[in-house]
């Protein structure tokens, strides 16, 4: 079994989760994600989960293989867990990585060094 890190990027901070939404703003995403409070659900854990996608680079990925539509939109979450906020996706390569298609492989890494790049600016 994989090891946690390979199959996402994970980051523990210490930074105000309410902020951290706030931070996020950064990074286009679609308001339908997951805010459990906001969706009326009593989830005693302050947990988001913002579905982000760029259409220009979803329409690349589709061109390449339809099926990697399963993979979209990439999801970036934001939690907090013992009084430390925790942002983090699960690593496109890792999903991609499943299809053995190079070209997708390569614009997974693309895809993958921006959605990082926009975590570490939320820290």
């Amino acid at each position: 079994m994989p090891k946690i890190g390979h199959l996402c990027f994970p980051i523990a901070f210490f930074g105000h989760f309410q902020y951290t939404l706030t931070d996020q703003e950064r990074i286009p995403h679609s308001p339908s994600g997951g805010d459990f409070h906001g969706k009326g659900f009593d989830f005693p854990i302050p947990f988001v989960i913002l579905e982000v996608c760029n259409p220009q680079e979803a329409a690349r990925v589709l061109s390449e293989n339809l099926l990697a539509g399963y993979f979209l939109p990439c999801k970036i979450v934001v939690y907090k867990e013992n009084e430390t906020t925790k942002i983090g996706m699960p690593k496109p390569t890792m999903l991609i990585s499943m299809m053995n298609h190079e070209e997708l492989k390569k614009l997974a890494e693309d895809i993958e060094k921006r959605l990082i790049s926009c975590i570490d600016e939320c820290r």
